[in-house]
């Protein structure tokens, strides 16, 4: 999953840095992300694994299960989005595609 983590140095001109926008004081690693630090910022600051809920719900046969937990994982995580994409210049380097060759052989043309 794309975090600020992650962000900084994928696209640094979105992610400034890797701080946790809610609380200020950790990285915004996806564990902390997932404890959502607002409401168990102990959990989020020293946990090395997901929420057991979280958990849970990934592994879960039930369809709405998993909808409900990636609908709030992309809510957590949506809360962590640095600066307005579209106010962001992308500066990184545009290499051209080759054109691609196109050969069109009939079937008189192939061989006996």
């Amino acid at each position: 999953m794309w975090t600020p983590v992650i962000g900084k140095h994928v696209f640094p001109q979105l992610y400034k840095d890797d701080t946790c926008k809610l609380c200020r004081e950790e990285r915004a690693t996806l564990y902390h992300i997932m404890w959502d630090c607002t409401k168990r910022p102990q959990e989020a600051r020293e946990s090395k694994e997901l929420p057991p809920e979280i958990q849970a719900a990934i592994v879960s046969k039930d369809y709405e299960t998993q909808l409900q937990v990636i609908r709030l994982a992309t809510e957590l995580l949506e809360r962590q989005v640095g600066t307005d994409p579209s106010q962001v210049q992308d500066t990184r380097k545009k290499t051209p595609r080759p054109t691609p060759i196109i050969i069109h052989i009939s079937s008189s043309q192939t061989p006996n």
